[in-house]
């Protein structure tokens, strides 16, 4: 009835629109030229200038998806018919198409002033709210709508979507509850209401839910899924529910055999509990068919490795190479897997194993030697890559990494005339060009530092770190202070998290003589960078500065204690400095 209601609503708003049309034909006679590619329509004079005449040019000029145009000629006909609820239902969807959805949610709202129960404008101004984040009107909105049509399942499951992503458990359970109770045979009703009580940890309910989810549709695979992660949660009586769980795995696979998602959680289920000759039959499966189909090793390796699951993946990829150990991708996955979880010999044994025509050699080479790195056994790793480097000399992700590792174990005339080799490959860029920036200025080569600097900015305006280390190589000599603040401004704003970046930021401050606003940056960037010793020391500095000089003591101290090696410049300097520190602060007592 509401419907039937709606239309002669509607029905009786044209007529309102266009006089006398209710007794003779007065639609206006269009003729278009096949020479006019804009043609407009030639109207009988009585019509010329009515709303009716300004509405049909608005509805040419949509379809042929102009909004704009066709906003203008609406706006006309409103001025002339400003009662017509037709016409106010119109600009909404016209700014809609124009994608002006602040100007739409504006029009829906006072439309509905008029007619404040109209079910498709509440609807829309519903979404507008949504998608514009004003997610309490949305849900009050909503709920009006459920009170004006309780049979319509449509608001319940938007509502009930708003619910979800706020993480409304008790508005969730409200909605389905009220749900179920107007639907009791809708599946998708008691599926959300299990949910919502699972998410109270109100399990037997929830159990319950997803039981009448399956009795009312039995091949559904999510509410059996569900019913695991309740099985599984349950401590007491554990052997009562891992058969429970292991029973409702085999149901899902009889409905859907092939679910390779399944039959993989299957596995791993039997493999964590004890029933690990079962599992490995399944992995060993697995493992035949992705020696033959690539593409489902890569959905495993989604599923699992990109998920960040990576236990399960070691367990997974390592068991799945028992049917295939000479899968170079198979043992990438699995060295990826053992590398995440940081067992870095073993990643290393499996990233071995990668043959050079995979197109995972490189990336097991890259991996391998920044393993190699972490391992302490750096001359490993840049052998590594040094042997890549030489069959594959124009390689120039290679040249990077290798002239990281020259720059860390201080072969800069090695690192320089790699790089060099490299800008004759790729002239311009800018990666290449900042590590030799790095690596001139640590040969003493400063002003060809900050030329190279200046040419990746000029490059890649938005590289905040050759923004930050052309900015800190003027503070540390002292030069150029206001155009060393607004280089590291700017890469502040673009890495405002960057404890290195604040550490300069700090840095300039204390070379212009701003001790306090130093000191406040400075211990920022410390705490950011787990007190690492140059930054540390920079905050004992500015502490001498305000002639804090206990704090400053304190300071120098936690940075010598972060520091490695005997005698490393950094920490033969420390030592002095606390040592004159001492002196200082006895002097004074």
């Amino acid at each position: 009835m509401k419907h039937i209601f709606l239309q002669i609503i509607l029905i009786l708003s044209i007529l309102t629109l266009y006089p006398g049309c209710g007794t003779r034909n007065t639609a206006p006679s269009v003729q278009l030229s096949g020479k006019n590619k804009n043609p407009e329509p030639v109207l009988l004079k009585k019509e010329t200038g009515s709303p009716h005449y300004y509405y049909m040019l608005s509805r040419m000029y949509t379809r042929e998806n102009k909004p704009d145009k066709a906003i203008v000629f609406l706006k006309k006909a409103m001025d002339m018919d400003p009662e017509s609820l037709f016409l106010k239902k119109e600009i909404i969807n016209l700014y809609l198409a124009q994608k002006n959805l602040e100007k739409a949610e504006k029009s829906a709202e006072k439309f509905l002033e008029t007619v404040p129960d109209d079910v498709d404008v509440l609807f829309t101004l519903a979404r507008l709210k949504s998608n514009r984040k004003k997610t309490r009107q949305a849900e009050e909105i909503y709920n009006k709508i459920i009170e004006l049509e309780p049979d319509n399942k449509h608001p319940y499951l938007l509502l009930g979507k708003i619910y979800s992503q706020e993480k409304n458990s008790d508005g969730a359970f409200k909605l389905y509850s009220k749900m179920t109770r107007h639907f009791p045979g809708s599946y998708i009703a008691h599926y959300y209401l299990g949910m919502a009580y699972f998410d109270q940890h109100r399990l037997s309910l929830s159990e319950k839910e997803f039981k009448k989810t399956i009795e009312l549709s039995p091949t559904l695979i999510e509410p059996r899924l569900r019913l695991i992660d309740i099985y599984s949660s349950y401590t007491e009586h554990m052997n009562l529910y891992k058969q429970k769980v292991i029973n409702t795995y085999k149901e899902i696979l009889k409905i859907e055999k092939h679910n390779n998602f399944v039959r993989m959680e299957y596995a791993l289920y039997l493999y964590s509990h004890g029933r690990k000759k079962e599992a490995r039959t399944i992995f060993f499966d697995f493992g035949s068919k992705s020696s033959r189909d690539e593409n489902l090793l890569l959905k495993i390796a989604n599923e699992y490795i990109v998920k960040k699951r990576f236990k399960e993946s070691a367990i997974i990829f390592s068991e799945m190479l028992k049917a295939s150990p000479g899968h170079s991708s198979l043992n990438f996955f699995t060295g990826y897997a053992f590398d995440s979880l940081k067992e870095y010999t073993t990643a290393v044994s499996y990233y071995q194993k990668v043959q050079s025509s995979s197109p995972y050699y490189k990336k097991s080479i890259i991996h391998t030697a920044f393993l190699y790195k972490e391992k302490k056994e750096v001359e490993k790793g840049m052998a590594l890559l040094e042997k890549y480097h030489d069959s594959h000399p124009e390689d120039i992700e290679i040249i990077i990494f290798l002239s990281s590792f020259y720059i860390e174990t201080k072969k800069i005339e090695k690192c320089i005339k790699l790089l060099e080799q490299g800008l004759t490959i790729s002239r311009d860029d800018p990666l290449l060009l900042f590590k030799l920036g790095i690596c001139m200025d640590k040969s003493g080569k400063r002003d060809k530092c900050i030329q190279l600097m200046k040419q990746v900015i000029k490059l890649d305006p938005e590289n905040a770190e050759a923004l930050n280390y052309l900015g800190y190589t003027y503070a540390e000599i002292g030069i150029k202070l206001d155009e060393a603040d607004k280089l590291i401004s700017k890469a502040l704003k673009l890495k405002p998290d960057d404890g290195y970046i604040t550490d300069s930021m700090g840095w300039v401050l204390y070379q212009k003589g701003s001790y306090t606003k130093a000191s406040i940056l400075l211990q920022k960037a410390a705490k950011m960078t787990a007190y690492d010793p140059i930054i540390t020391e920079h905050l004992g500095d500015s502490y001498i500065k305000e002639n804090k000089l206990k704090q400053a003591l304190l300071t120098y101290r936690k940075a010598l204690k972060k520091l490695t090696g005997e005698n490393s410049p950094q920490k033969i300097k420390l030592e002095k400095k606390i040592k004159e520190l001492e002196e200082r602060i006895n002097a004074q007592e």
